[in-house]
């Protein structure tokens, strides 16, 4: 007589590991396991001045920065702490270089790889490729780039009064 195969819940997208097969930390994140989760990075980022990495929390944690995305995913709560501790690292990091408790060239590469961060003239040559277009040339087949206040009437730019 053949056995019947024992039945997995699904919690979140995952199936829950039998008894035998179940070593290390939980797969299975139940709503209030992910609670617990938003409350340790709450309060991890609020008792630590010098926790400025949530790669950092996630890896004291025992699991990686993917995991707190897939937490971002499945609780709106803890997408919410999440953001805030992210701003928490960003303002952290942005003290630190100015109080040079970190290399300042350190916080720029921070700031600008994770946090989006962009030079102000950086800022200016991107907003000047905006105000291009491209004209090809239909005789020559030449590509010129106008600057759009160059172009008389454009509905583009803003009239001067």
């Amino acid at each position: 007589m053949k056995e019947k195969k024992k039945t997995t819940k699904r919690v979140h997208g995952r199936k829950k590991p039998s008894e035998k097969k179940h070593r290390g930390r939980p797969i299975i994140w139940t709503d209030e396991k992910i609670e617990e989760e938003r409350l340790s990075l709450v309060e991890w980022f609020n008792n630590g001045k010098k926790n400025y990495s949530i790669t950092k929390f996630a890896h004291s944690r025992g699991y990686g920065r993917a995991q707190l995305m897939e937490f971002c995913e499945i609780s709106k709560c803890f997408s919410d702490s999440y953001k805030l501790c992210k701003e928490i690292c960003e303002d952290r990091v942005l003290e630190y270089s100015f109080e040079n408790k970190m290399n300042p060239m350190f916080g720029i590469f921070t700031l600008k790889c994770n946090y989006g961060w962009i030079e102000k003239a950086e800022r200016e040559k991107i907003q000047l490729r905006r105000d291009e277009i491209k004209v090809k040339n239909e005789d020559s087949g030449n590509v010129i780039h106008v600057h759009l206040s160059d172009i008389p009437d454009s509905p583009m730019v803003p009239k001067k009064e």
